[in-house]
């Protein structure tokens, strides 16, 4: 079993590339992002591996409760 890491931002410029490092190397990668507009862009361009080979969950750091699912991970 590959090892598990949550990145926040992951879908930004730094946390995507730190992303494709992880991948590279085998980790099991889930990245957390709110998909913020004004980084992304209206069409919301994210990387195509996203829901193939690491998963996306969309959502703000802000929020705590839903910050809680992740106390398991």
């Amino acid at each position: 079993m590959s090892e598990r890491v949550l990145i926040t931002g992951g879908a930004g410029f730094i946390g995507s590339h730190l992303v494709d490092t992880l991948l590279e190397k085998g980790y099991f990668v889930r990245v957390y992002d709110n998909l913020e507009p004004q980084v992304h862009g209206k069409s919301q361009n994210i990387p195509d591996y996203f829901n193939k080979e690491a998963e996306l969950i969309v959502g703000d750091v802000r929020d705590r409760e839903k910050l809680k699912l992740f106390h398991s991970y």
